[in-house]
Parts: C-alpha cells; sequence; structure tokens
C-alpha cells in the first residue's frame, strides 16, 4: 500500500503515485556509486551498477553492505559489458576514471595537455558480456533507465542491447564524445545515430567538458603566453527520453510505464515533457 506521508516535489498526490511505481536503473561504469540524478526517486529505484574494476567493485559493494542509502535495493555486478561475450583487456590509465577497454592514443592526449592522465599503469583482463544477456541475468530486462560511461565504448554496449534499448528503457544518460581520446572511439554522432532510429529524442547535454591545448585548466587563468583561451568541446553527458508519442497507454501496465517515463522526466525538471504524459485520458484516469 502507498506511504500516503510521502510527497514528491511537494505534492502528497505525486507522492502516493510514485509508492506504487518500482524503477529497475542500470549504472554501467559505476565508478564512486550509482549515478546521483535519480535521487529524486530513489525510494522506488532498484538500482544495479556494473563496474569491471575489481577493487572498485568491491570497495562499492563492501560499503552497500552497510545498507542500501537512498534506494529502494542498491548492488554492484564485477563485470564488463561489451559487444560480445568473450576476453577483453580493460587498459587502467593512471586516471583512473579513464579506464576503458580500448586503448589511449597519445598523441591526441597530448595535443590537449593530457597525455599523463592516460599513461597505462597496468592491464585487467576482463569477461565481457553483452549488455540484453547482462540483463537476463541479472534480472534487468524490464529496466526503464541506464546511465552508461565507459570511456569510448558505450556504442558497443548499446548496439549489444537491442531489446533493452529498443523496447524497455524509457530514458537513458551516456557520455558521448567529441574528441576521440582512444583509437577507434566513435563520437556523438554515431551514438545519436543510434538512439533516435530506436525511438528516442535528446533532451539536453549536462556535465560539458572543454580541452585546451596548452593547458589542463578550464576556467581559471593559466601560466604562460596564453592565460586565458575557451576551449574546445571534447566529450559530454546527454540525456535521451523515449519519445512518448510512440509509447502505448492502452493497458494497465503501458500506462504504469507512462507513469515512470514521467517520473523520470521529473526528476530532470523536464515539467512539460512530463506534463505531456500526464495529460493523456488513459494515465490521467
Amino acid at each position: 500500500m502507498a506511504n500516503t506521508s510521502q510527497r514528491f516535489l511537494g505534492s502528497r498526490a505525486l507522492g502516493r503515485v510514485l509508492a506504487d511505481l518500482r524503477f529497475k536503473c542500470l549504472d554501467i561504469g559505476a565508478r564512486q556509486g550509482i549515478t546521483r540524478d535519480l535521487l529524486p526517486i530513489a525510494s522506488a529505484v532498484d538500482a544495479c551498477g556494473f563496474e569491471p574494476d575489481p577493487t572498485e567493485c568491491q570497495r562499492l559493494n563492501q560499503r552497500a553492505a552497510t545498507g542500501p542509502g537512498p534506494w529502494r535495493s542498491l548492488r554492484f555486478v564485477s563485470a564488463a559489458l561489451g559487444a560480445e561475450r568473450g576476453k577483453r583487456t580493460l587498459h587502467l590509465y593512471r586516471m583512473r576514471g579513464g579506464s576503458s577497454l580500448l586503448e589511449a592514443d597519445l598523441e591526441i592526449a597530448r595535443q590537449f595537455a593530457r597525455a599523463e592522465n592516460f599513461i597505462c599503469e597496468g592491464t585487467v583482463e576482463v569477461q565481457t558480456v553483452p549488455l540484453d544477456e547482462a540483463a537476463r541475468e541479472y534480472d534487468l530486462e524490464d529496466a526503464v533507465f541506464l546511465k552508461i560511461d565507459i570511456q569510448g565504448a558505450e556504442l558497443e554496449v548499446l548496439r549489444s542491447g537491442p531489446r533493452l534499448v529498443g523496447e524497455s528503457l524509457l530514458a537513458l544518460r551516456t557520455e558521448v564524445e567529441f574528441i576521440p581520446v582512444y583509437k577507434g572511439q566513435p563520437v556523438f554522432a554515431d551514438v545519436d545515430a543510434l538512439l533516435r532510429p530506436a525511438g528516442f529524442v535528446a533532451m539536453g547535454f549536462v556535465e560539458m567538458r572543454h580541452w585546451r591545448r596548452t593547458t589542463r585548466r578550464r576556467l581559471t587563468l593559466a601560466k604562460g603566453p596564453l592565460p586565458y583561451s575557451r576551449g574546445q568541446l571534447a566529450h559530454a553527458d546527454v540525456i535521451y527520453f523515449r519519445n512518448p508519442d510512440l509509447l502505448r497507454d492502452d493497458t494497465p501496465a503501458a500506462v504504469q510505464r507512462l507513469l515512470k517515463a514521467a517520473f523520470l522526466a521529473l526528476t530532470y525538471e523536464c515539467v512539460d515533457h512530463a506534463q505531456a504524459i500526464f495529460a493523456r485520458t488513459a494515465v490521467r484516469e
């Protein structure tokens, strides 16, 4: 039974609806924990993080063992996702957050004063699994949200989940690149070309990062002959929502998916997008 004292965005009515919903959400590349984007609906989120670095995954699971925190449930899986099942090499770069299945292009990194970040300090052999197979294995086939940040391998993983991406997900956040700092790395246009035909619309960029050529500093003044310059767009995260016009409303399960889509939109402050869903007759009733 819904907790009638719960509120969402100050609304007790929305709180009652949220209390009856469950959101299975994936965070692929969960170093340092589950994305904070979903904190407004955390009490309804069953969160599963995928982190291929075994040391980091162990640390996260040890912390999760003390309690799920704000999440309805929380778990981490020491698995790497990839285009197919098989053994791959995870490159552990000096900047651990940049560790990747792809080899760094040090010449590109050097052009933008970041070569030190991508010095490889070791490798780990990991077993990769396609996204749809991982969803079946970990009971995530009905997941509605996915965040993915795996340093250049986002496109191959999204391609490996045609059922999850094409049918189940309602929203996703993906890192996209504009400067290919890894060899053979896809860029934003490649990711967008996959997601739009799958029924997703881009809602906006978040955490946009710009790189300068003479310094790693971005916004503050730097030493040298060029103390200030705007940088070149290097990478960013994009929020995608499934186009609600493509979602059915002819069954109770379909209406529930629409409600989940609306709450996911509200977590990103896309109120008019959510209202367009709430205004549908079946949802309103």
